[in-house]
């Protein structure tokens, strides 16, 4: 009859079981902290921004000052750690000036080539388009000068 001795190495099986569960209580712990905090109220000096200024309510329309037609103005910037600004009238706009008449003082700008396929390229591994926007790269053939193909 075989004599029955006491194992020296752990059961794996049960070391298996033990660590899930105890991941799984981890688990279920922090789902019930987050959702308790979730309904917490944000601390208020996180949620505050800068206080915002009260306006008045304007004068009645009898009582208002006479308004400046045609004078624009212009709002200073306020002083530094203020939150107020002075409202000054600013002198009208210079007039626009006239556009250029002659075209030829306006730059030019580059025309675009477009690539022919199987028209002759100087730079072998440029990418180009045709004019139906397909993609052509240059590429040198088996013998003679390098074309532009499909890709």
């Amino acid at each position: 009859m075989p004599r029955h001795r006491k194992k020296t190495e752990p059961d794996r099986v049960l070391l298996a079981i033990k660590t899930a569960t105890f991941l799984a209580a981890a688990g279920l712990v922090t789902g019930i902290v987050l959702l308790v905090n979730a309904g917490a109220e944000p601390p208020a000096a996180a949620n505050s921004g800068p206080a915002v200024p009260r306006i008045s309510p304007s004068p009645p329309a009898d009582d208002a000052p006479p308004s400046q037609s045609g004078v624009p103005t212009a709002i200073a910037a306020p002083t530094l750690n203020t939150e107020t600004a002075n409202i000054v009238a600013s002198p009208p706009p210079a007039p626009p000036a006239p556009p250029a008449s002659s075209a030829a003082s306006r730059p030019s700008q580059p025309r675009f080539d477009f690539a022919e396929i199987g028209d002759r390229c100087d730079d072998p591994g440029a990418f180009s388009v045709t004019r139906d926007y397909e993609p052509v790269v240059c590429a040198r053939q088996q013998r003679g000068s390098p074309r532009w193909r499909a890709i």
